[in-house]
């Protein structure tokens, strides 16, 4: 008969499997983390130095080459002037730069076909003539706000220029961040591509688990199913009986009896306590045998009288044993088999009359002979 997988061992695969889904979330919702909020935010912390980086710069370019107050002529941007500007635009390592009018028209550009061109979009007009700085990140193979296409992924910052509440013009700078992207991108596809492996890992510990606990179960169950077939089987058998036959826990409760028991009794005993049923006791005998029986483990045997549901009186000789132990090899319970032996007794008591009786005739014959000599 295979081995019965008890109830704590599939508890503890329930377990293990109820601890792997519970990592396997965490792996998940980690790596969502990851990808919506941690990348966004590294972008756009990127996205702020390179803003406040672009501030300065064009702080730097205003104190150095434009006026400071409205009202005067717009710089003219000389040979000397746009050579200090190209060493300011190498040495900050900037992608592009433009400088813009009040009227939003191009006066100075890195790219000298951009100059003349007026920026007559929205953005512009309600974020950076108000004064306030407008900057977004705009990928590799893709048109910037004014419609250029990009050869690298850039911050396009605007930095206006102010009197007072006054709008004097902008500054656009382009920063190249494809290194730090790229430096990024790398980072969250080795994170990725760990937390993929763990998720796999614990995903397939998950579906081992989960079989396991299935075929344990199934086991379990044809286990139980046997037993179950067997244990019919066996009170069929016992159930046949002429004898009385009983089993009783620790606690010396009936757990189960045959048929004959129940109708000699007049009830079903299962619940009672065997010495209230056998002897009308409500405490266990004084010298319990089968108290004895779980306490030593040992095959024990008696007589006893009891008497039945019509006052019928029975004698019956009783043999007691380990029917199943527990995992500690403790007794669980007992089985007893009680046989009728009333009848035996009257016959040996009729015997031992008879033989007494002869007995008494031989004693008289003998007296009476030795009267007659």
């Amino acid at each position: 008969m295979p081995k019965i997988i008890s109830e704590r061992q599939i508890s503890k695969i329930k377990l293990l499997r109820n601890v792997l889904v519970i990592f396997l979330s965490m792996a998940i919702a980690l790596s969502v983390y990851n990808v919506f909020i941690i990348y966004p935010s590294l972008t756009e912390q990127v996205v702020e130095n390179t803003k406040n980086d672009a501030v300065r710069v064009a702080k730097y370019l205003a104190a150095t080459f434009m006026p400071e107050k409205s009202g005067q002529d717009q710089p003219v941007f000389n040979a000397d002037i746009k050579n200090e500007i190209i060493k300011v635009v190498s040495t900050f390592e900037l992608d592009q730069l433009k400088v813009f009018s009040s009227r939003g028209e191009v006066i100075f550009s890195t790219e000298p076909s951009d100059i003349g061109k007026i920026n007559r979009k929205k953005y512009f007009h309600d974020i950076v003539t108000h004064g306030r700085v407008y900057a977004v990140v705009v990928k590799k193979d893709t048109r910037s706000m004014e419609g250029r296409r990009l050869t690298a992924d850039v911050v396009e910052t605007y930095v206006p220029r102010m009197d007072g509440d006054t709008f004097l013009g902008a500054f656009e700078i382009y920063y190249d961040i494809t290194e730090r992207k790229q430096k990024f991108d790398r980072l969250l596809s080795l994170s990725s591509v760990v937390l993929v492996f763990v998720i796999l890992g614990l995903a397939s510990a998950i579906i081992l688990v989960w079989l396991k606990e299935n075929r344990a179960i199934k086991e379990r169950r044809q286990v139980e199913k046997a037993l179950q077939e067997s244990e019919e089987k066996l009170a069929g058998i016992l159930n046949s009986f002429t004898d009385f036959v009983i089993l009783v826990d620790s606690d010396l409760n009936i757990v189960w009896s045959n048929t004959i028991t129940a109708e000699f009794f007049g009830r079903e005993p299962a619940g009672e306590k065997c010495h209230k049923v056998f002897h009308s006791r409500s405490t266990p005998c004084a010298t319990c045998h089968i108290e004895k029986c779980f306490r030593d483990g040992c095959d024990v045997e008696d007589e006893i009288e009891c008497i039945g549901k019509d006052g019928t009186r029975m004698d019956l000789w009783y043999t007691a044993g380990v029917a199943t132990r527990t995992d500690d090899g403790e007794p669980d319970t007992i089985i007893i088999v009680y046989r009728d032996i009333t009848e035996k007794k009257q016959l040996r008591a009729e015997a031992i009359r008879s033989g007494q009786l002869a007995s008494i005739g031989e004693l008289a014959a003998g007296v009476a002979h030795e009267i007659n000599n």
